[in-house]
Parts: C-alpha cells; structure tokens; sequence
C-alpha cells in the first residue's frame, strides 16, 4: 500500500464516521438545545486519534521514527 492509497483510505474512513454520525443525528429527536455543534468531543478525539496512528505508520514506513 503505498501512500496515496493509505491517506485515501484514511480519507474515506473519516468520511464514513461523519456521514454514520450525521444519519444517527438525523434519526434522532429534536434537540432541545439547537445551538449545540455538529461536531462532538467524541468525534474530535476519533479523529485525532485515527490522525496520530496514520502519521505514525507513515513515519514508520518512511523509517523516521
């Protein structure tokens, strides 16, 4: 796999996880607090948590870390 497919990948993942998020959300009652944000603490830290582990593999393929 090389790196255009990996961010690819990746790209498509985090996508997925917006779009399941969004379905639920939609699915869902109507929120009492409308002025809450789309984005959760939960989906922040998904996300950053996928980011660290794709650097990490890719500076591990290159053999930087």
């Amino acid at each position: 796999m090389n790196f255009a497919q990996f961010s690819a990948s990746i790209g498509s993942v985090i996508t997925d996880l917006f779009l399941v998020m969004k379905s639920a959300d939609s699915d869902s009652k109507p929120n009492p607090n409308p002025s809450d944000s789309g984005i959760t603490l939960e989906t922040i830290i998904t996300v950053g948590v996928v980011g660290w582990l794709a650097i990490g593999m890719v500076l591990m393929g290159l053999g930087i870390w």
